[in-house]
């Protein structure tokens, strides 16, 4: 059965950064790791990592990274990238494989 999405619907710096993605909270952290990884900042990746999964991280990455969220509906179409993305490792597994 598939988690609550989350989709990027506004970006502050109205750059289009992540927008039209939905994730779920665990495929957000894993995102949120990624750009962490692009930045070369493994002090906020381990911090994100350590995060509960739940909307306050969401509020995190979104304060973090200038971005608006919004839940989609489960049925809503979703993308099979946006389904598969970041599904294959733990958020524990993702992290070490970027940074150790």
């Amino acid at each position: 059965m598939d988690k609550q999405r989350y989709k990027v619907v506004g970006d502050a710096q109205q750059d289009d950064f992540a927008m039209g993605l939905n994730f779920t909270i665990e495929q957000w952290q894993k995102q949120a790791l990624m750009w962490c990884y692009y930045d070369d900042n493994k002090q906020l990746a381990n911090y994100i990592s350590k995060l509960p999964q739940d909307t306050e991280l969401l509020d995190f990455i979104g304060e973090t990274w200038d971005i608006e969220f919004a839940p989609i509906g489960l049925d809503d179409n979703v993308d099979d990238h946006d389904r598969t993305c970041y599904t294959e490792d733990t958020v524990e597994q993702f992290y070490n494989g970027l940074f150790e």
